[in-house]
């Protein structure tokens, strides 16, 4: 594998009998700074991104949040709870939190779980305190697109594993997720 590279992000690969090439398709959309008269001005901008990102990401019948305890996640929960709440055809909500209690415990299980009690969105808490390094078993069950060196990988899986069982869509407060 050592001769197979990645594409830039929003890059795309054309190759030909003749050529290889790639062209980036997308920039961000803004190159200057941004500049608001007043400090609240930026909340009610990022709070109509967060709230148009949700919504757009919010399937019509059910979808998974990954809660971890942190602001992130929490206010993509509440978003979503609070977006649900306001359509006809309320879409299901399921949250996960996970965690390696108790081999190491946290309080992130614990936030996670009284904020999906408070937005009633029910909790799965995923332990992965008895995850094995190198677990070639997890791996067989999924097919990546490329090889893998995490020794935890099998952690990965048992989350997509347990949250396939109710949902196909899974929002987080994370920018980059992986995809199986």
């Amino acid at each position: 594998f050592r001769d197979i590279s990645r594409l830039p992000p929003a890059h795309r690969l054309t190759v030909s009998a003749d050529t290889v090439q790639t062209h980036r398709y997308w920039h961000p959309p803004t190159e200057e700074r941004i500049q608001y008269d007043k400090a609240q001005d930026y909340v009610d901008r990022f709070t109509d991104l967060l709230r148009t990102g949700v919504a757009d990401r919010l399937p019509p019948n059910r979808a998974g949040i990954l809660l971890s305890g942190g602001l992130d996640s929490g206010a993509v929960a509440a978003v979503a709870k609070e977006i649900s709440n306001a359509v006809e055809r309320k879409p299901k909500l399921y949250s996960y939190t996970v965690g390696y209690d108790p081999l190491v415990p946290g309080e992130d299980g614990t936030t996670a779980r009284t904020l999906a009690a408070y937005l009633n969105i029910p909790n799965t808490y995923i332990s992965l305190a008895d995850t094995k390094f190198f677990d070639e078993g997890a791996h067989n069950r999924h097919h990546l697109p490329e090889p893998l060196d995490d020794p935890l990988s099998a952690a990965l899986f048992k989350q997509f594993d347990t949250v396939a069982r109710d949902v196909r869509v899974v929002l987080s407060g994370r920018s980059e997720e992986h995809t199986s």
